[in-house]
């Protein structure tokens, strides 16, 4: 985290009302935790029955296609060992098999059994791709080679103990033929194993186009279709036979993957969209002619009803009936990216969240906030930031204007309804990377600039809406010889700085360096700075904490304290003192005696790798960001969300509905709640008896949920409304529900 000096925060209502989304995330398996996350790109995809299983990069999610019912399943609220879905089969039992980055779990219905390489013969814990014979022995792509499971019995196959050509690569797809030979398509070719026998197969010496090969299928005569980096490649026993842009009309050479419906036509998952080819005849959809949500398609299924299920990487999950496009709701928040790289939380509870980007995975970066039931995103389009500009640091003036720093695009604020965007174009920016920010008391804006491993531009400027000065090598003792990471200003008006260098201040005219030669600093990787209400300054570094109130330090490590680990990564100060710490896989509490520590939900996984936010609201959640998985809400009290009490899960809902309100007649408070069957922009209103507009509870856009509101009887101007009836009116597109509610004084 950059910046973790405490604000003060508050968690009241906007329009003096308490709004709860009741169903987003189900809290089972960590009550104390939930997570909320972008699961648009979709790694797998198993019909079963009147259900849709979706792998994603946000967990597992289960759709009902006739009700459109959605359950998420992470690993907050399950027993998934990890949120990077990557790929996924079901048994002839039901039983749903999910791999992941952390190893490989089953899934019943009821029950989760895990397995990595800790607790089974797994040689590796990626698992990204999945196959199960005739004889219900589960195949598994693992990093280096492939795995069998026939109940508890493991085989390993791998160049060090079999036939198996390959080392260092990744198996990306396994299909198995009528015979029960097994094809395995990896970054280093095509393999296949009839159970004695490994054939090998590489461009150099078959009708191979290259030697990554990503996807596979077997149509009912038993030729392979397999996609490759090239182009789509089809294997009738020595006959080969290749298509590509070249000689045919695939829209892009890259196939992701291949599904075979029951016509024998070949549907072509792509990079630049689908190509459906029945032997002679191609069609070809993209975002330009069809509903397709992204041209990148990752995965591919064929459901009974021959309903074409595709998955994207980061437009999600899309169905389409031969004539219908239809999208699924495959996120449980409005995050643009898992991603998170900075966090902030205004004067009225609502969560701002900046996402990394990253376009190789399918992440825009972007901006997000959250009020505890609406998600509002601002793209590129929305704020004149570039596309894949990652916002770097949060910060919140006394007027309630946010401002974000950006790693390509400058300096841009937002006041609720306007943008200002800040760069070298247009101010005396030296640099359009900004990699630290925070406000000192008379406003002015300071900024550490650099541009990663040059030493061009680090710089530290000042920035009070007319002016800029900088401080840089040239005219101060600015160090410019490592990035600054974190920033954060004292009561007094000193600006400290961290960064891989060590720790430095600046009052305004004298400047100081602090490393581990000089000072009590554990080690010089500086993670984040935070002050407490006593003015003491902690510092997290990569080899522990120290605090220091301006003359003496006190060091913390896994020798001297209760850290679990001496590599710290953020750190933020709750209302009461305690210090909350996020290492690689714990959050430590300390109140300046007892160190608490707790689990990660991610079973020994990473919950913070990097410089990541920490932010503590009033009522003690902890909202924490991470690279891979979104965003985590820790509260070692519980989190006051509610879920379904049957399955433990979260039940979306299938339609809208405006429930009555309770109590009815009521006074001060009555409960108003609704059903949201997708997300929309809504209004929920209230009118008096001759149709004039009282009061404007809710409005924006909504993310589909269950949702309650409460309101308390006064209109929009805060005076308590008469006697009488009253009515509520929700709007959502075109569909308007009202219900009739009886105050009385």
């Amino acid at each position: 985290m950059k910046n973790t000096r405490p604000n003060g925060i508050s968690v009241a209502a906007i329009f003096i009302l308490t709004l709860f989304l009741l169903c987003t995330d189900a809290l089972a398996q960590f009550p104390e935790w939930t997570n909320y996350s972008n699961g648009e790109s979709i790694s797998a995809i198993v019909p079963e029955g009147d259900f849709i299983w979706a792998g994603t990069n946000g967990g597992l999610v289960k759709i009902n296609r006739l009700s459109g019912e959605v359950i998420f399943y992470n690993v907050t609220n399950s027993g998934l060992p990890f949120n990077n879905v990557l790929s996924l089969v079901a048994d002839i039992d039901g039983t749903k098999w999910i791999g992941t980055d952390a190893g490989l779990a089953a899934f019943d219905g009821v029950n989760w059994t895990n397995w990595n390489s800790l607790n089974s013969d797994l040689p590796s814990n990626e698992i990204r791709s999945m196959a199960i014979d005739n004889d219900g022995i589960i195949w598994l792509g693992v990093y280096n080679g492939i795995v069998s499971l026939d109940g508890m019995t493991w085989s390993v196959f791998t160049a060090s103990n079999s036939s198996f050509p390959y080392s260092e690569c990744h198996i990306f797809s396994i299909a198995i033929d009528n015979d029960g030979t097994k094809w395995v398509g990896t970054n280093c070719g095509l393999v296949s194993f009839d159970g004695i026998t490994w054939t090998e197969y590489e461009e150099y010496d078959s009708g191979l186009l290259t030697q990554h090969v990503h996807s596979i299928a077997i149509d009912e005569s038993g030729t392979k279709w397999v996609g490759t980096e090239y182009g789509l490649v089809s294997i009738d026993g020595d006959n080969f036979q290749t298509y590509s842009t070249l000689n045919s009309e695939l829209p892009n050479n890259e196939v992701r993957s291949i599904a075979i419906d029951d016509d024998g036509r070949k549907w072509i998952g792509t990079i630049g969209g689908i190509a459906a080819f029945d032997g002679s005849s191609w069609t070809t959809y993209n975002t330009s002619n069809s509903g397709l949500s992204d041209n990148f398609v990752s995965s591919m299924a064929i459901d009974q009803s021959g309903i074409k299920w595709i998955g994207t990487n980061g437009g999600g999950l899309v169905s389409f009936d031969g004539n219908n496009w239809t999208n699924h709701p495959t996120s449980n928040s409005g995050l643009p990216y898992n991603y998170v790289e900075s966090m902030a939380v205004d004067e009225n509870g609502v969560k701002w969240f900046g996402s990394y980007s990253d376009p190789i995975w399918g992440g825009t970066a972007g901006l997000s906030s959250f009020d505890g039931a609406v998600w509002r995103t601002y793209d590129a389009a929305t704020t004149g930031l570039q596309s894949f500009s990652s916002i770097t640091m949060i910060t919140i003036d006394n007027s309630g204007i946010k401002w974000f720093g950006t790693s390509g695009s400058g300096l841009a604020c937002f006041d609720g309804t306007n943008w200002t965007v800040y760069n070298t174009d247009n101010s005396d920016l030296p640099s359009n990377h900004i990699t630290a920010l925070d406000i000192d008391s008379n406003g002015a804006k300071w900024l550490a600039v650099g541009n990663g491993n040059s030493l061009m531009y680090r710089s530290l400027i000042c920035f009070d809406e007319n002016n800029w000065t900088i401080y840089d090598a040239s005219n101060s003792e600015f160090p410019d010889d490592y990035v600054i990471d974190a920033l954060t200003i004292d009561d007094g008006g000193v600006k400290w700085m961290g960064g891989s260098g060590g720790l430095t201040s600046f009052d305004g005219v004298n400047w100081a360096s602090y490393n581990t030669s000089n000072s009590g600093l554990p080690a010089n990787g500086v993670r984040s700075i935070s002050i407490d209400e006593d003015g003491l300054l902690w510092v997290s570094t990569e080899g522990g904490i120290a605090s220091f109130d301006g003359s003496d330090w006190v060091t913390y490590s896994t020798a001297n304290s209760g850290l679990s680990d001496n590599d710290v990564w953020s750190m933020a100060i709750d209302h009461s003192g305690t210090k909350w710490i996020v290492t690689y896989d714990k959050i430590i509490a300390f109140d300046g005696s007892d160190w608490t520590v707790f689990d990660s939900p991610q079973r020994g996984a990473c919950l913070g790798n990097g410089n990541y936010p920490m932010v503590i609201e009033n009522n003690g959640n902890k909202w924490v960001g991470e690279n891979w998985t979104g965003i985590y809400v820790f509260n070692e009290n519980g989190l006051p969300l509610e879920i379904d009490s049957e399955d433990n899960s979260c039940i979306l809902p299938a339609k809208l509905e405006l429930h009555k309100n309770y109590p009815n007649p009521f006074n001060p408070n009555t409960t108003i709640s609704y059903d949201l069957p997708e997300s929309a922009e809504i209004k929920l209103l209230i009118y008096n008896l001759e149709g004039c507009l009282v009061n404007t509870l809710q409005s924006g856009y909504q993310s589909r949920g269950v949702y309650q509101v409460q309101w308390n009887g006064v209109d929009n101007s805060g005076h308590v409304v008469s006697t009488g009836v009253y009515f509520a009116r929700l709007d959502a597109g075109d569909i308007s529900q009202t219900i009739k509610m009886m105050f009385l004084k």
